[in-house]
């Protein structure tokens, strides 16, 4: 098994990555969200499962290029935040070391996941460990606070940030950013009505599409409505963006 046990956290031990338990039982689901005709809450049981802490970084998947050969991360920037473009040689983006990787697609997401024995998170888990057992609209809480995490208003000089800013924002498990920064990849590809499955307690995974979801609003987004837990969103899995990353997830 690539990891090591330490109480309630998992250390990976092939890319780095710490990952908390998230527990079995209940939460609420649902709610203000978007591409679903209805809304309401409904509770959902799911089993115990691991998420990172945080997203995998640019120098976690230089580590993968080097061990597998796949190519490095490839996006149009239109000359924005060029500091997040890799060179052509492969260079992880210099002072970016720390930030999410950006530029994958949903396919190279689930390809660094295989390669660190581990996969991505469902989104009903993501959306647990966003949100705990209580509800909450964003992950530190009910109220929207743009001080809390990464988004248009408070980028900066125009880029993602550390993994590990805003610690203040933190999931009720401990994940960080699981509000802003980037759009995070989740296994599931779209299925617009897949929450109203849900309610009626079939948790099936939606069937394969060109789709896929993506959770928690990013750098480029302004709030509040991106970054509420219950907020859905997808895109086309061959999309690369500046946009995007994910974090990893493993069975418990």
């Amino acid at each position: 098994m690539p990891a090591s046990k330490l109480s309630w956290l998992l250390e990976n031990s092939i890319d780095g990555s710490v990952l908390s338990l998230v527990p079995a039982g209940r939460f609420i689901a649902g709610g203000p969200a978007h591409f679903e005709s209805s809304t309401e809450p409904f509770e959902v049981k799911l089993q115990s499962f691991f998420l990172a802490l945080a997203p995998v970084t640019h120098a976690q998947y230089r580590r993968f290029i080097e061990a597998t050969g796949r190519p490095a991360p490839r996006c149009y920037s239109a000359g924005l935040a060029k500091d997040l473009i890799w060179t052509h040689d492969g260079a992880v983006p210099p002072g970016a070391e720390d930030h999410p990787v950006v530029g994958v697609r949903w396919e190279d997401a689930r390809a660094y996941c295989d390669w660190a024995g581990a996969r991505l998170p469902r989104e009903l888990e993501w959306e647990k460990a966003a949100r705990g057992v209580d509800g909450r609209l964003f992950p530190w809480g009910a109220a929207w606070d743009p001080d809390l995490c990464r988004h248009e208003e408070n980028r900066g000089r125009g880029t993602t940030c550390s993994v590990w800013s805003h610690g203040e924002g933190a999931s009720p498990w401990g994940q960080y950013q699981l509000a802003g920064n980037v759009w995070e990849w989740c296994a599931d590809a779209f299925e617009r009505g897949a929450y109203r499955r849900y309610r009626r307690g079939d948790l099936t995974e939606p069937p394969e599409g060109p789709d896929h979801v993506v959770r928690g609003g990013s750098w480029f987004n302004v709030g509040p409505d991106s970054f509420r837990t219950s907020y859905r969103h997808y895109f086309p899995a061959e999309d690369a963006s500046l946009e995007y990353g994910f974090r990893l997830a493993m069975d418990a």
